[in-house]
This record gives structure tokens, C-alpha cells and sequence, in this order.
């Protein structure tokens, strides 16, 4: 959904300049990609055309633009991506104007039993915690969930240790994989000697992790700490993992590898929206949460659904206490930054220490290996996927921008996930004083938990 207001006058959204210059959304992409047509990004990360001075004849001019396919494919899915957020944006108005009626009363609660799983599945919420925090403890195990960067939850157990010690337990997707450090935030080997870390370098980049893998060895390490007489700081992103281990998830089927391949060929000749379009008739829930180009999440909600017959939301449920993955309520805090201008400076200063740092190197080494590819998850992680596609295309100069734009797609999901848990306790992240209010809310916690008994 475009917001005309967010720039000035003179400056169109993309439907409107597309109708004014006889273009396709895609072509103008392109044109805007080569420099042919000037355009820039309002607040909200959306391109807006200016047409004061366009070029005389514009079809001559964007004609004459010399065939790019790594920038065609950029425009491809930068337009599905902005597509997939107005689909999202119309479903959620149209949700709200269905509950206004009150016509259909079951229309309503399909509608916002939909709504609902849209906000609570919402996955992939990978390093970029800085900007939307969680601490939780859990009252009956005495671990204390958070999530933040890595240098956030190193001061926090820091600041912790002069009462109690403590070990801090990784719930971020993208750190499990080994040799994947500068992009994932990954702690060093002299901070993880000043406080211990658990959870990190399980996996090759090749290999597959899930949810219900975490599930268990989270409890297990939690375990084992507390059987030290530790306190347990479970850390990082991965809402899934966190929704996993504060609710409970069913036992999903395995990846089933002739499937799998079966719907890349699929994919290959139809299109992933096509298959984006197939989800959306067999499990409404999952196509509404998922970009019609996220293959990854798209295929497993497929093959979850040929395998079992169920749709894949239909798992992502509490499960009764008593077998391996049992729920957990745990109290939740949330650190949510107020100003998107402080926010989108954090994002950028994030991403260009990995460029320092050697992102791009990091990648060479990855891709040099000869046995990863970018439908791997470990590949798509922010970051990761842009880098390899900049090597790709035979130029870096578009990384800095494709990486921020990325990473800020990324905190905008993870902040609405974070909004729609009721139960949380809000503190603004961009505070004076956010770090002082989130180490005393976690000793709050910690003492009401001794007072339990």
C-alpha cells in the first residue's frame, strides 16, 4: 500500500509514475536501477519517482538499457517483496473491516484465528536484536529468556555474575552453523572465555536445523547449567525458537529430500508465487505470513502438507506438558525502540562493522567451499543472501544498500511479532537508560521467582 504523503510534491509512488510513462512497475525499477529515471526511498524503505525532469522520451531511453540479469532479478524481487507487504496490508484491513460488520461471525473468528498466526509464527528473526530486545525467566527452570545482540547480552550477564553466575544459551538460528561468524554477530573466543556460551557452531552451513532440534537442547543445556548452580541466559532472534520453547510444538514430519526436489522442479518451470498461490489453498494461514518469493518456507509448508495432510500452521500450537517439548510460560520483556529514525541509524551502523569486519571474505570462503547454494537456509540468512548475490552479479557496489534494506524488513517483522505478545512488558529501547531498566526488570523477576519458593 503506497503512502503518497511520506515525501514531497513532485515525487510519484511506482503505480502512479508507471501510469504516467506507459511502464511497467518493472521496467521502472530497472530504469530507476541504471540511473535512467531519478527516484529515492521514503521513511518506510519505498521508492518514489521523481518526474520533474524525466528524459524526453522514456521509452527510448529505458529501451536502450543493455540487458543486466542479476539487476532484472533485483527489480523482480524487490517488486514481489513490496507486492507480498501491500497483499499483507489489504488482508489485514480487510480483517478489520470484516470484524467491523459483524456479519459472519464465523468469517470473523477464520479472519482473526489468521491474524493471530500471522503475528505469532513469524520466524527468521535473526542477529538484528539490537533493535527489538526480550528477557524472560522462566519461573519453574530459573533461566532467564532474552534476546539482543551479543554484546548487549554479554553486559547483562556481566552485570549479573557479582550475584550469581551465569551462561548464556544461543537461540539464534543463523549461529549454530559453523564458519558463519562475522554476519551472524557471533560472540569471540575472549568473550565467550569471560562468560560461557552454549549453542553456537553445532552444524555445517549444509546441514538443516529446526525448531523442535532446538527445543531439546535448549532444555538439555538449561539443565545441565542450572545443575551447575548457574543461571541460564537463553539469547538471541529466532522468534520460532522462542514461540517453540515458551509454547510447545508438535512433532512435525522430516524433510523428505526427493520432495524437496520434486517442488524445485516444480518452481523452476512454474515459479515459486505459483507454488506461493498452491499454499495459499491448502494452508491460508502460512501463505498469509510468507513473501511469495520466500522459497525456503514455502517448500516446507508444501512438503509438511503432503506428508501429514495437515496444514503447517496447524503445528505451530502449545502442546500438553509431559512429553519432550513441553510449554513453558515464561514472563517476557520487551525493549522496542520508539524513534524509526534511531532504529534505521542502528540497522546501518550493524551492517556496515560486518562489511569492515570482512562479510564479503567471509562469503568467498563459504562459496569457495563448492558444497553450498543459496536455496540453503543457511545462505539466506540476511546478509549472507545478499552478499552472495553481489558476488553473483559481479559487483558490490549495490551491497551496503541491498543488506540495510534487508535488515530492516528483517526488524520490522521481528518488532510486529514482538507487538502482537500481549503479555509482554514494554521499555524503549532507544532509552537513556534502557540497559539500567532491563537489568532491573530481570532482578525483579529473579526475586519474585525466590519468593515462589
Amino acid at each position: 500500500m503506497d503512502h503518497p504523503g511520506d515525501m514531497a510534491d513532485g515525487f510519484l509512488t511506482l503505480a502512479d509514475a508507471a501510469d504516467r510513462l506507459g511502464l511497467s512497475r518493472l521496467k521502472l525499477r530497472e530504469a530507476i536501477a541504471k540511473g535512467v529515471i531519478a527516484a529515492r526511498r521514503d521513511n518506510e524503505g519505498r521508492w518514489r519517482v521523481d518526474l520533474t525532469s524525466p528524459p524526453p522520451d522514456v521509452r527510448q531511453a529505458t529501451a536502450a538499457i543493455p540487458a543486466d540479469p542479476a539487476a532484472l532479478m533485483s527489480a523482480l524481487f524487490d517488486e514481489i517483496e513490496e507486492l507480498g507487504q501491500d497483499l499483507a496490508q489489504s488482508q489485514e484491513t480487510t480483517a478489520r473491516l470484516t470484524a467491523l460488520a459483524g456479519t459472519q461471525a464465523d468469517m470473523i473468528d477464520r479472519l482473526t484465528a489468521l491474524v493471530e498466526s500471522r503475528t505469532s509464527e513469524r520466524d527468521r528473526l535473526g542477529q538484528i536484536a539490537g533493535q527489538a530486545l526480550t528477557a524472560a525467566e522462566d519461573a519453574e527452570t530459573r533461566a532467564a529468556h532474552l534476546q539482543f545482540t551479543a554484546d548487549r547480552a554479554l553486559a547483562l550477564a556481566e552485570r549479573l555474575q557479582p550475584r550469581l553466575a551465569v551462561e548464556i544459551v544461543s537461540v539464534d538460528s543463523a549461529q549454530v552453523y559453523r564458519g558463519m561468524d562475522i554476519g551472524t554477530a557471533k560472540p569471540s573466543a575472549e568473550e565467550r572465555a569471560r562468560v560461557p556460551h552454549h549453542g553456537l557452531d553445532l552444524i555445517e552451513p549444509g546441514e538443516s536445523y529446526s525448531a523442535a532440534r532446538f527445543v531439546a537442547d535448549a532444555q538439555r543445556t538449561i539443565a545441565q547449567v542450572r545443575a551447575r548452580g548457574a543461571l541460564p541466559l537463553v539469547v538471541g532472534g529466532t522468534m520460532l525458537y522462542v514461540k517453540a520453547l515458551r509454547e510447545g510444538l508438535d512433532e512435525m514430519p522430516a524433510a523428505d529430500t526427493a520432495l524437496r526436489a520434486q517442488l524445485d522442479a516444480r518452481a523452476a518451470a512454474e515459479g515459486w508465487p505459483a507454488l506461493h498461490a498452491e499454499l495459499a489453498r491448502v494452508d491460508p494461514a502460512s501463505a498469509a505470513r510468507l513473501q511469495p518469493s520466500d522459497a525456503q518456507r514455502i517448500q516446507r509448508a508444501l512438503e509438511v502438507h503432503a506428508l501429514s495432510g495437515r496444514p503447517l500452521s496447524s503445528f505451530h500450537r502449545r502442546v500438553e506438558a509431559g512429553d519432550g517439548t513441553a510449554p513453558q510460560r515464561l514472563p517476557l520483556v520487551s525493549l522496542e525502540p520508539q524513534s524509526r529514525a534511531w532504529l534505521h541509524e542502528r540497522i546501518a551502523q550493524r551492517f556496515d562493522a560486518m562489511l569492515q569486519a570482512g562479510l564479503l571474505d567471509e562469503v568467498r570462503r563459504l562459496r569457495a567451499r563448492g558444497d553450498l547454494h543459496l536455496a540453503l537456509p543457511s545462505m539466506r540468512c540476511v546478509g549472507y543472501r545478499q552478499a552472495w548475490l553481489a558476488l553473483d552479479s559481479g559487483s558490490t557496489a549495490a551491497l551496503r544498500e541491498t543488506g540495510i534494506a534487508a535488515t530492516r524488513q528483517l526488524a520490522k517483522r521481528q518488532l510486529t511479532w514482538l507487538r502482537g505478545m500481549a503479555d509482554r512488558l514494554a521499555i524503549a529501547a532507544d532509552a537513556a537508560d534502557a540497559a539500567q531498566q532491563l537489568h532491573g526488570q530481570v532482578l525483579r523477576l529473579l526475586e519474585a521467582d525466590r519468593a515462589r519458593g
